[in-house]
């Protein structure tokens, strides 16, 4: 298990050899936002496998708890948002990971 500069010196790692880039910045906290390149998604084996099964659960979460709709026997559900997806309040209830991934749906959704 990584300690905090571990962890850190982990990240600089994975920066520098191209594996992770900042995406972004968290409008709550200010802190950096993170995602893997293609390159970590061609070179780590099985990187892509986990990232999949991760934001599917994070999609389940969403949909037990409301926020979005999907028909989850179809091969490939179409997802839309419920209207608690819209109400700040609702939304703000959401842990911080789970607010991030319904972010992410609403935002490739507008696509």
């Amino acid at each position: 298990m990584f300690n905090h500069s571990d962890s850190e010196d982990y990240l600089e790692y994975l920066i520098l050899n191209g594996y992770v880039e900042v995406s972004g910045i968290d409008p709550e906290t200010q802190e950096f936002l993170y995602s893997f390149t293609e390159e970590a998604r061609n070179t780590i084996p099985g990187l892509q496998e986990q990232l999949n099964e991760e934001f599917y659960g994070l999609i389940v979460y969403l949909w037990e708890h409301g926020f979005i709709a999907m028909d989850i026997e179809s091969e490939s559900p179409r997802v839309t948002l419920m209207p608690k997806a819209l109400n700040e309040y609702e939304v703000a209830q959401l842990p911080k990971i789970y607010r991030h991934a319904l972010m992410t749906i609403i935002e490739a959704l507008k696509i």
